[in-house]
């Protein structure tokens, strides 16, 4: 009985080493990983799967990922966009980039606008939208910038994300153009004054 452990379909008592339970006949008697979290394992009947990407996962997860918060409004007639999708419409959907606006019928109305979106999140795979926070960040593996949902990335990406230092460089670039243009002020206004005494 040590070896024995219970598939998480259907609780029949398997083999550690079986691929197969003889009961209920699923293929991963031990679960499936989520790809968004990457935690635990999901019994395979209870797990959200997409054919796209070929990947599991936690319902939860997908949820907390891709619900539309009030505050999201088409672009162009401003209706609230969840008045019309959920996650799971979302989830379901094979190209959420070619979506329309049911309303006005704006083509695209979920993109990001972001440049580094086509292949969704570098974690989880799901789609990058107009919503979403974006951690653009270094991958040093393949030699490329990769998108992540804020919600995904760990702390170690997001320390990479280069559009934060994209932010930073240009407060940094103001910062500077305002100090050097008071100095200039400063500068003008000395010479307007030994210019007035000398005269």
């Amino acid at each position: 009985m040590a070896n024995l452990v219970d598939c998480l379909d259907c609780g029949q008592p398997i083999s550690q080493s079986a691929s197969v339970c003889p009961k209920c006949h699923t293929d991963c008697p031990r679960g499936v990983k989520c790809s968004a979290c990457g935690k635990g394992t999901i019994p395979k009947k209870k797990a959200l799967y997409s054919i796209e990407h070929c990947s599991y996962y936690h319902p939860e997860c997908v949820k907390r990922i891709l619900s539309i918060p009030d505050t999201f409004l088409c672009p162009d007639c401003n209706i609230r966009v969840n008045q019309n999708y959920d996650w799971q419409k979302l989830f379901h959907v094979s190209n959420v980039y070619g979506l329309s606006c049911p309303n006005c019928g704006l083509p695209s109305f979920l993109d990001s606008k972001s440049i580094h979106v086509a292949l969704g999140c570098g974690i989880c795979n799901l789609p990058l939208l107009g919503f979403h926070e974006i951690v653009v960040a270094y991958d040093e593996s393949s030699h490329n910038l990769e998108s992540y949902h804020d919600l995904c990335a760990p702390e170690c990406i997001k320390e990479k994300d280069v559009t934060k230092h994209k932010l930073q460089r240009e407060t940094n670039l103001k910062k500077s153009s305002t100090g050097c243009t008071a100095l200039m002020l400063v500068i003008l206004l000395a010479i307007l004054l030994l210019t007035f005494k000398i005269v």
